[in-house]
């Protein structure tokens, strides 16, 4: 293998294809990236087994060809050059790089030896950029971070209201956070559970390089050693721009989250989010324990008839009060919410106005934003 190419793009390119690579494996050939060269372009793949990455760059290809490289050494390489271009070659298990006056040697290893990907087929479903990237802001903030309960490890996507609209969950028991967009075509299937990291990688790519996000997905049926059905694996391909990500789907069955998302609300509060996020983070700062908050929000009006939203920001040994002005459909009220999923919930949203819906102390919280497709709900706690 003998190619030539830009620094910059192949530095982009391994980086990239980097975020899958494995920091400590068992199996060395985890650690490194396979390098391709073929037609005009080299390909580089970083993979862990659970997932791969491949981004494409532009290169003048003298000899085609594939080797393995240890990703720690030659992006440390990439770095530090500082000219234009670098070329590459590899034979006999070495690979020379060479920057202007500089060549370094490493040791590869047999692209033989690289996990490979079997290619996907079947629907494909195409999601703006900038809609996916919505989707994945508005809910992955609700996402489980306890590892025994798989299914809500990740974001659930499905299609709603007839296969007009597509919806993405999170939910962790305490919160559930939906967004729906109708800005995709092509088709999901079936409902599937994306891995978190998967979908915030896709929202990388959208961020540096601007191109939609394309979602292949298609079902295998594994088998034991005699041929009897043990599991169905969902697996899918994302394509965005020149990056293609090769992963397995969370299996499992995710929550009926609608049944906890109450239908209605008979008290709603909008006041302003930025004053409320702001005493929260405060208040953290002051107890040097922000996730330890407590919050009782009180909404009565004033001697005036304004209405106040009094929030009392509650430690183990101390008390923050402070006060919102809102505005109020119902009743007063008063409800005790956990400030860090509080204050998690309202950085989701977009800032400004806020709607905060609730039927009675001990029913769950609702939260959104006029104009914005998404719904959040939070379990109260005790007052």
């Amino acid at each position: 293998m003998k190619l030539t190419a830009s620094c910059t793009k192949l530095l982009s390119a391994c980086e990239r294809a980097n975020h899958a690579v494995a920091k400590r494996s068992t199996l060395p050939i985890l650690e490194m990236l396979l390098l391709k060269a073929e037609n005009e372009y080299v390909l580089a793949e970083g993979t862990n087994c659970d997932w791969l990455i491949r981004k494409s760059c532009p290169a003048t290809v003298e000899e085609p060809g594939a080797v393995c490289v240890s990703a720690k050494r030659l992006l440390a390489f990439l770095k530090a050059v500082d000219t234009e271009e670098v070329s590459i070659e590899a034979a006999e298990e070495k690979v020379k790089l060479t920057s202007g006056r500089v060549s370094v040697t490493l040791d590869g290893k047999p692209s033989s030896e690289f996990p490979t990907h079997e290619p996907i087929g079947g629907p494909a479903v195409f999601i703006g950029g900038s809609d996916f990237q919505r989707l994945v802001a508005r809910t992955s903030y609700a996402v489980c971070k306890e590892k025994d309960r798989p299914t809500l490890l990740g974001l659930s996507l499905k299609t709603k209201n007839n296969d007009l609209d597509l919806e993405m969950c999170g939910a962790d028991g305490w919160r559930v956070a939906t967004a729906q967009t109708n800005g995709f075509s092509g088709e999901l299937p079936f409902p599937v559970i994306l891995p978190l990291a998967i979908a915030k990688e896709l929202v990388s790519c959208y961020r540096d390089e601007g191109y939609d996000v394309s979602l292949v997905f298609a079902r295998k049926e594994r088998k034991d050693f005699r041929g009897n059905p043990l599991s169905i694996d969902t697996l899918a391909m994302a394509i965005s721009g020149s990056v293609m990500i090769w992963f397995k789907c969370i299996e499992g069955t995710y929550p009926e989250y609608e049944r906890v998302m109450p239908a209605h609300f008979t008290k709603q509060l909008t006041l302003d989010s930025n004053p409320v996020i702001h005493d929260i983070e405060m208040a953290g700062k002051i107890s040097g324990k922000p996730e330890d908050l407590s919050i009782r929000m009180t909404v009565v009006p004033d001697e005036l008839q304004w209405v106040m939203c009094h929030l009392d920001i509650v430690n183990d040994d101390q008390k923050i009060s402070t006060s919102v002005p809102g505005e109020l459909v119902g009743e007063p009220f008063t409800i005790g919410l956990d400030g860090a999923y509080l204050l998690d919930t309202l950085k989701a949203l977009p800032r400004g106005q806020v709607q905060i819906c609730v039927n009675t102390p001990e029913q769950p919280v609702g939260f959104a934003v006029a104009g914005d497709n998404s719904r959040h709900v939070l379990v109260s706690s005790k007052v």
